[in-house]
């Protein structure tokens, strides 16, 4: 009696195509050999650049951690230039970002505030992830308030609140005069 189960189907459907794929790979070795060959070509090099990838992003959190003691040590300038190499070097990773944060941060602190702004200029139109852009928002308002420009800082400020309603970053009182009684 045959067997018609199931699983006796999928056995002979597979034996099937396994006889198929053996007497194909028989009649045509060399185009075999070619796709094969090319497809482990692909995967090694696939593997090398995820690898190569995780390995640079590694090496820039570590180079952040030298900014920072640099910065402590008040090396100022090589703190700076270890920031704009991986500005430069890996955009788009969350080291950019933190790089871009961090220099913002600092040139705002020793009052170059026109600088403080322009590492923004990227996260505020291609963060990735979409979550930096509201921080940033707020560190750009926060900026420009320093810097005495408070017609940008309140277009930042509005924009923000109308974009991000709410975000952690958004103030507790968006009136301040609510909780006041005088």
């Amino acid at each position: 009696m045959a067997d018609y189960s199931r699983q006796g189907l999928k056995k002979n459907e597979l034996e099937g195509l396994l006889v198929w794929a053996a007497d194909w790979i028989k009649q045509n070795r060399q185009l075999f050999s070619t796709i094969a060959g090319t497809a482990a070509v692909v995967v090694a090099l696939t593997i090398f650049f995820f690898a190569r990838y995780h390995i640079v992003r590694a090496r820039a959190d570590d180079k952040l951690a030298y900014a920072q003691g640099y910065f402590n040590q008040g090396k100022s300038q090589e703190a700076l230039g270890i920031f704009d190499e991986i500005i430069n070097s890996i955009p788009g990773t969350s080291a950019d970002y933190k790089a871009r944060f961090n220099k913002a941060m600092y040139l705002s602190e020793v009052r170059k505030f026109d600088e403080a702004e322009k590492p923004f200029c990227r996260p505020l139109k291609k963060a990735k992830p979409k979550t930096i852009i509201p921080l940033a928002m707020s560190v750009l308002g926060a900026i420009r308030e320093n810097a005495g420009k408070y017609q940008q800082a309140i277009t930042v400020y509005n924009n923000f609140l109308d974009t991000y309603p709410s975000t952690i970053y958004r103030p507790r009182y968006t009136n301040l005069s609510r909780g006041c009684t005088r």
